[in-house]
């Protein structure tokens, strides 16, 4: 692990992406969401990194359907 990376737990995740934790497990459990690092028997974290990155393709998606509806609409303009 190099010195960039860092840690966030539950409630600090649940506050930068605002879902709920019953949410995020769920959407973990469906492969859409990153899995924690265990840091001890009791304590899991995620890290900063892999939760910026989510919330980047979330943005990435968003702008993606954005384009394509900008895109559709303009096509259906010309075509009259």
């Amino acid at each position: 692990m190099t010195a960039g990376h860092s840690f966030i737990v539950i409630d600090g995740v649940t506050k930068l992406v605002q879902l709920s934790k019953p949410t995020i497990y769920k959407l973990m459990n469906q492969g859409r969401f990153p899995r924690p690092v265990k840091l001890s028997a009791q304590r899991v974290a995620w890290l900063r990194e892999e939760i910026d990155d989510w919330i980047a393709e979330r943005v990435k998606e968003r702008d993606a359907a954005l384009a394509a509806a900008v895109a559709k609409r303009s096509e259906a303009t010309s075509d009259v």
